[in-house]
């Protein structure tokens, strides 16, 4: 498996993401470098390139080589067994939407897993089948249609049963 280093990003806080990336470079310097362009693009870029950007919370990071859709970087990814290790802050890498991406197509990254969604209500049991339902009215049968009254004689002398 091959590590790359995977910064930059589509929102304000790419400046950020290229400091980092510069710390994670000089930790990894094996790690070939993907930079995320706010085109929705990834290029390659040299250890040279990032290191030689010397305000990175100042200037605009502009990689010299030509792009690749966003998509088509994570198939290659994926295609070449590369790790992703994520320097980028805000946005779509830190909602989710990124590590969602990267689960989908299977391709292994670095930190937390994109957020599940809570699990559904627990069900309740259905009501008894003498239970009146919420709405009031009589009870009815298992087609939707109101019951018979079970004790007609008894209603008139001893008035409606009670559901």
């Amino acid at each position: 498996m091959k590590n790359t280093i995977l910064f930059g990003g589509t929102n304000k806080e790419r400046l950020v993401s290229v400091a980092s990336a510069q710390a994670l470079c000089e930790a990894l310097p094996e790690a070939d470098l993907w930079f995320w362009d706010i085109a929705d693009t990834v290029h390659e870029v040299t250890p040279a390139q990032l290191l030689g950007h010397k305000r990175p919370f100042e200037d605009v990071f502009r990689p010299e080589s030509r792009g690749m859709p966003f998509a088509q970087a994570l198939d290659r990814a994926k295609a070449e067994g590369r790790v992703l290790v994520l320097g980028l802050h805000g946005g779509r890498a830190e909602n989710g939407e990124l590590q969602t991406m990267c689960e989908i197509r299977g391709v292994p990254f670095t930190g937390s897993p994109p957020p599940r969604p809570p699990p559904p209500p627990p069900s309740l049991p259905p009501p008894h089948p003498h239970v009146p339902p919420a709405g009031g009215g009589p009870p009815r049968g298992p087609r939707g249609r109101p019951r018979p009254r079970p004790w007609p004689s008894r209603a008139h002398r001893h008035g409606p049963p009670l559901w």
